[in-house]
């Protein structure tokens, strides 16, 4: 939805400085604030688990392969 949002007041071309710009600035908050959720959610559960995103990083590499 935000991405859409994104996309509707700065266009969709990725080389525009501005579309560049707010996407960039979107992911830079955005990744931090999944992240302290996400910390949050397991201690909740007290769950004294290391957050971990090597599975996540072994999709994108595999994903980054086939391209």
């Amino acid at each position: 939805m935000l991405e859409t949002l994104l996309e509707s007041v700065f266009g969709t071309d990725e080389r525009d400085p501005k579309y560049t710009f707010a996407y960039a600035q979107f992911m830079d908050v955005l990744e931090p604030t999944v992240e302290d959720l996400t910390k949050t959610c397991l201690r909740l559960s007290s769950n004294d688990t290391e957050l971990s995103f090597g599975r996540v990083q072994a999709m994108v590499d595999k994903e980054l392969e086939d391209l």
